[in-house]
């Protein structure tokens, strides 16, 4: 069977502290780690909005302006607490285990058509 992939998973600067979403996929855990460093710029601030705050908030921002990434926070914890690098099925291991979860759930029914 194929390798696994990896995601990387990061919190959104306008979501909760402990929300991650992911964000990106790749071969290797190393391929993540080099990407969010391409992406990675010094820290700058960017003022906007903010769901939990009125008026102007004054983001500090650690991500490329116009990026993919631009509106995540980095990561703060080291790994593996931070968890933010996950190893995730490949498409074929999704493809096979959707297919053994319908042959449990639905073929197994008699087909009386």
């Amino acid at each position: 069977m194929e390798d696994m992939l990896w995601a990387l998973s990061l919190n959104p600067m306008r979501g909760k502290p402990e929300e991650r979403i992911p964000v990106a996929r790749a071969a290797t855990k190393e391929a993540l780690e080099q990407y969010m460093e391409r992406e990675r710029v010094p820290t700058y601030q960017d003022v906007g909005e903010h769901p939990n705050y009125p008026g102007p908030y004054t983001y500090q921002k650690v991500f490329r302006r116009g990026g993919p990434l631009e509106w995540y926070n980095f990561p703060f914890q080291p790994e593996p607490a931070a968890n933010h690098f996950q190893e995730i099925p490949n498409e074929s291991m999704w493809v096979e285990n959707a297919r053994a979860e319908w042959q449990q759930q639905v073929g197994r029914l008699p087909d009386v058509s």
